[in-house]
């Protein structure tokens, strides 16, 4: 596993709406979820924000970010975009365990 060792195991899951709208991971930590959004393409689109933004309008204490196949970062507003090369990192920042 790529998570950093902290006192609360993750939980893993994903979810799915009764209208069909789906996040591709879901990290639990906690008190705490991280929505991730798996994405293989390279040039990054706007329409898979769209999953994400959704879930966070629902949930409470959740951060989200979109994980694709490209190497370079993009710091959003709130829902970052991540390589995935870099998922260890992005992991520990979504949960706030690593400095920024």
């Amino acid at each position: 596993m790529v998570f950093h060792k902290h006192p609360c195991p993750e939980q893993l899951y994903s979810w799915r709406d009764g209208t069909g709208r789906e996040i591709d991971l879901l990290v639990e930590r906690c008190d705490r979820l991280l929505a991730i959004e798996c994405k293989a393409g390279q040039t990054v689109a706007q329409d898979w924000f769209a999953p994400v933004e959704g879930f966070l309008s629902l949930a409470g204490n959740a951060a989200g970010m979109i994980l694709y196949g490209g190497d370079r970062g993009q710091p959003r507003s709130r829902t970052p975009v991540v390589g995935w090369r870099r998922i260890a990192t992005a992991l520990a920042r979504g949960f706030g365990t690593a400095a920024k």
